[in-house]
């Protein structure tokens, strides 16, 4: 069977589409969550437990919070840049096991950030001296406290780029909606680079877009 959506793609010449009123609507809670810090060969990853009350609604159909991690550089290219870092928030639905993985950049900025500052310094913290996750070895992994919502861009997720993919580490199986938002995260080099010390995952190569279709819910051609 070929393979012929996968990811990731370069962002551009989007197919503008207005979207129906709450097609993407984001129900994390307002506290902060303990999520279970591990590392494998695709690098580190912050997993939640499972929790069906916290979720990502597309389009009407419920993807409950499962995990994140970054990738340096960008994996999505935004109109053919490569930007420093992505970051990828998985959700699954709980039913069909398909994924939505909702994408945000990260740029550099010139002012910092207290609250991911913090979170940079404890998640180094955490990572400091733990292996790579090895068959048979009893391990505990430690726990931090992250508001998933301070990982997400002052602008907000109303404008969005959508477009059916995969997963972009092995076996790249076809199940994923992935959400790319418009705006980054801006934070300073130094947070960039502790996040990129934290979480470093290398960016797997542009995928052809073949016959699918890249949709945006705004007009790429208006102002920042």
């Amino acid at each position: 069977m070929p393979y012929d959506q996968q990811s990731p793609i370069n962002l551009a010449n989007p197919v503008v589409t207005v979207s129906a009123p709450g097609a993407l609507s984001i129900h994390w809670g307002t506290g902060p969550l303990d999520g279970i810090v591990t590392k494998d060969s695709h690098g580190a990853k912050v997993v939640f437990p499972l929790d069906p009350s916290r979720y990502l609604s597309l389009d009407g159909h419920r993807f409950a919070l499962r995990s994140f991690h970054f990738h340096h550089p960008s994996e999505h290219l935004l109109n053919g840049r490569q930007m420093p870092l992505e970051l990828h928030i998985v959700h699954q639905d709980l039913s069909t096991c398909a994924l939505a993985v909702l994408g945000v950049f990260f740029d550099l900025a010139d002012t910092g950030h207290k609250k991911s500052k913090a979170f940079v310094e404890e998640l180094g913290k955490k990572l400091a001296g733990i292996e790579p996750e090895a068959k048979g070895k009893d391990t505990i992994p430690p726990i931090i406290r992250v508001r998933p919502s301070d990982l997400l861009p002052s602008e907000g997720h109303a404008e969005y780029f959508r477009y059916e993919g995969s997963l972009t580490t092995e076996p790249f199986t076809e199940t994923v909606s992935w959400v790319v938002l418009r705006h980054p995260v801006r934070r300073t080099q130094e947070e960039l680079s502790g996040l990129v010390g934290a979480f470093h995952s290398e960016a797997r190569g542009i995928q052809p877009l073949n016959r699918r279709f890249l949709l945006a819910n705004f007009d790429p051609e208006s102002a920042e």
